[in-house]
């Protein structure tokens, strides 16, 4: 059995639990994704769609753009591919989700 090391970056993670309403443990793993001071994690926690980053910024989403495109267009299947940890597999079905919804979209549009 593997043994998991939590790495302790400092705050005060009975405050920030206690705040937050989540455990020390929570606050503490939140912590370890530099998410940085009160502010930062009623963000996290609590954000809104503005507070996410520009989808654009990732390398070639221009790209998958135009090919999402012409695949929905031309009626063609998207073929949608994820890695088997726990964020893959949720993300793929998420995505899975929303591409499903594409047509549906472009039909009443």
């Amino acid at each position: 059995m593997e043994k998991w090391f939590v790495i302790n970056k400092g705050a005060d993670f009975e405050k920030l639990g206690k705040e937050f309403g989540i455990s020390p443990v929570t606050a503490r793993l939140i912590r370890n994704r530099e998410v940085i001071g009160e502010a930062a994690f009623e963000r996290y926690l609590n954000g809104s769609l503005k507070d996410l980053y520009d989808p654009h910024l990732l390398k070639d989403a221009d790209r998958l753009t135009d090919i999402l495109k012409v695949k929905i267009e031309e009626q063609k299947p998207i073929r949608i591919i994820g890695d088997y940890d726990i964020d893959g597999v949720f993300y793929t079905g998420e995505l899975n989700t929303v591409v499903e919804m594409f047509p549906r979209r472009f039909r009443t549009a």
